[in-house]
């Protein structure tokens, strides 16, 4: 016998035409419109999508949803990047009835505003019209224009970014952008040269160098070994933090503190800019009123998009381009108020969870939509634990429903999806339960990371607990997994290591085990440390005070009088500092131990926790394909490693109770 397949062709022979092709961004009315597709007449109606970008496609402003009207009118657009002479480039997805769809581009050239007060005004006299008219698609085209100038940046000091492998300045000033997709080399914006990771000759991390044309990530320290270069702070004029009489630049942790080391790649510290006089701005290069007025746009961008949610109906269209808008008005972290944040934090959430309710399709039906609004949600998290609790838990859920949108369009066994950036690392999978054994659950992983074979938070699961393997011959039992990193460290606790997300759901209600090896952030240096003995002196200061004696590990608090002069003897207790794996607490606001997690090994690199996850119900989201009814696992939550001194009292009293006897025990 046989078998007749019948493969549906594209639309095709499509063009793409813009009128005029010259233009003023926000002030300029393009005219676009298609024609010339031709398709099999079963496959009719077409529908055409008409977006422009600059140099990525997968960060698209949308002009005219996906319908079939072939045009679109009175179009406002952004600006171009001035290192491409201010190229935009217009295009068109045309689909027929079955999904197949082609397309085609024009590119035209928009210039920019001439500056920041005529853009504000165009600003506002165009989203007042929009909203007066209840106009979404206005509003988008107005967002979509706005953001590009005020993330405009001067890239006269770029190099030659071609060279490189990297795509061109954009988004820092006279920087080159990432490496081209499937080349190698230091992570986000930056100079140095990426590679063909085919015809790689460079070391690795760690490994051995004589100059930083022999590494990977092309430093070199003074002991000749590979390392990551010093993170760098934002430049103007071609000066960091425009030059010592603007600002000076220094490194903090995402805990608050000041650091003297911060890497490229690490993601527990940042380099910032202290700005001198009344410079203000990431660079320090800005003037109060211009800083000011940057600040009102980004804040009156993120209150226009919450408002369009009331107003436009979600399609997958809407999603991707309000995603895309959300990443680049939170673009500049220093110019975000906290109403714009708010604003832009809830409408981005929110969108995804109603998206994913609505169709899976809308937030995972492909790599690009995906990656886009993980990027978003990145760019949310951005702002650390200046982020509300609140605001944290509706975000941790718009992860959490992206995740379980993932899994419900993935096959069974299929490779898992995983998505890396600066602030949100997240892998989704779905299995049998038998399989689970033999898996090993990651949080996602950049390229170079993975080059370099830098560690990563390995978590293993058993779906009995007595490691049986178990498969139902009728009905197989299916585990769903995701594993979300949150790099930026929202909750702001001080851990050892940075914590980690683990969401189980099952078609079974036996307990899940889990082995999680969280790696630390930096070395721990784990021990008994002996009883240390000394003096301090209380002086004579006529009304009492205390005083806290040097001790590692606890608080040895000292009461002086202050009647007379003199010294006290203190002894700092011996103790043996390990590590406790504790999941994050939101009634405590903190993260505390768990009974259903204990440590069964460490060293000052890592540490092993073992957990059981027990069935708490059924949860709200149906599954058509990992089953009709799911039950969720708890404790279910961050789960990170901190220090734990369990031989000792935490806090220790001395008190200058005989001011003859200076010795106190």
């Amino acid at each position: 016998s046989t078998v007749t397949i019948l493969i549906n062709a594209a639309p095709a022979g499509g063009i793409l035409n813009v009128v005029p092709e010259t233009g003023l961004a926000l002030n300029t009315t393009f005219f676009l419109q298609t024609s010339g597709w031709s398709d099999d007449p079963d496959d009719y109606p077409l529908s055409y999508l008409i977006s422009y970008y600059t140099t990525d496609i997968t960060k698209s402003t949308v002009v005219k949803n996906s319908g079939i009207s072939s045009f679109v009118s009175d179009v406002l657009m952004g600006q171009g990047l001035e290192s491409n002479g201010y190229t935009v480039i217009c295009f068109v997805s045309a689909s027929d009835s079955y999904g197949a769809s082609d397309s085609s581009e024009k590119s035209i050239i928009v210039e920019p505003v001439v500056d920041t007060a005529a853009l504000a005004a165009a600003v506002d006299n165009q989203l007042a019209s929009a909203f007066e008219t209840a106009d979404s698609g206005l509003v988008s085209q107005v967002i979509g224009a706005a953001t590009a100038a005020l993330n405009t940046v001067n890239c006269t000091l770029a190099p030659n970014c071609t060279a490189l492998n990297r795509d061109v300045c954009k988004a820092t000033s006279g920087s080159c952008s990432s490496c081209y997709s499937g080349y190698l080399g230091t992570s986000g914006d930056d100079n140095s040269f990426c590679s063909d990771p085919n015809n790689i000759q460079l070391a690795r991390l760690d490994e051995a160098c004589e100059i930083g044309d022999d590494c990977m990530s092309a430093y070199c320290t003074d002991t000749l070994i590979c390392a990551n270069p010093p993170k760098t702070c934002s430049t103007a004029n071609g000066l960091e933090c425009n030059g010592p009489d603007s600002g000076t630049c220094f490194f903090v942790k995402n805990t608050g503190e000041t650091t003297d080391v911060c890497a490229v790649g690490t993601s527990s510290c940042s380099a910032v800019c202290s700005c001198i006089g009344d410079a203000e701005g990431a660079a320090c290069d800005l003037t109060p009123d211009a800083f000011t007025q940057l600040r009102s746009m980004r804040e009156q961008i993120c209150v226009s998009i919450y408002r369009t949610l009331s107003i436009q109906d979600i399609t997958e269209d809407v999603v991707a381009s309000r995603a895309t808008s959300i990443s680049d008005v939170l673009l500049n972290i220093d110019q975000v108020t906290d109403v714009a944040w708010t604003n832009c934090a809830s409408a981005l959430a929110q969108t995804v969870i109603d998206a994913s309710v609505l169709d899976p399709f809308f937030v995972a039906g492909n790599e690009i939509i995906s990656a886009s609004i993980s990027g978003s949600l990145s760019a949310v998290l951005a702002v650390g634990s200046s982020i509300e609790t609140s605001l944290l838990t509706l975000v941790t859920e718009a992860i959490d429903a992206q995740n379980g949108a993932i899994q419900e369009l993935l096959a069974v066994g299929e490779e898992a999806a995983c998505t890396a950036t600066d602030n949100l690392n997240v892998c989704a999978s779905k299995s049998y339960g038998d399989d689970v054994v033999d898996e090993s659950y990651n949080p996602a992983q950049s390229d170079i990371d993975a080059f370099n074979n830098v560690p990563v938070t390995t978590i293993n699961l058993d779906v009995t607990g007595d490691g049986a393997r178990r498969r139902l011959a009728d009905e197989a039992v299916v585990i769903g997994v995701a594993v979300v990193q949150q790099t930026s460290n929202p909750h702001g606790a001080n851990t050892n290591s940075t914590s980690v997300s683990l969401s189980a759901t099952s078609t079974d209600t036996n307990d899940i085990y889990t082995t999680i090896v969280l790696i630390n952030q930096e070395p721990v240096t784990y021990g008994k440390v002996d009883a240390v003995s000394g003096n301090i002196t209380c002086d004579l200061t006529g009304a009492a005070y205390t005083v806290e004696a040097p001790c590692e590990g606890a608080v040895v608090s000292i009461e002086c009088y202050g009647i007379e002069a003199g010294t006290v003897d203190y002894t700092c207790p011996s103790f043996e500092s390990m590590p406790e794996c504790v999941f994050w607490n939101a009634d405590a606001d903190a993260f505390t131990n768990s009974p259903d997690c204990s440590v069964t090994s460490y060293n000052e690199y890592n540490t092993t926790c073992s957990c059981v996850s027990h069935p708490t119900g059924e949860t709200a989201r149906r599954n058509r394909r990992l089953a009709q009814q799911m039950v969720e696992l708890s404790p279910r939550g961050d789960i990170a490693t901190d220090m734990f001194y369990p031989h000792h009292p935490n806090h220790v009293n001395h008190q200058h109770k005989d001011q003859n006897k200076r010795q106190i025990n």
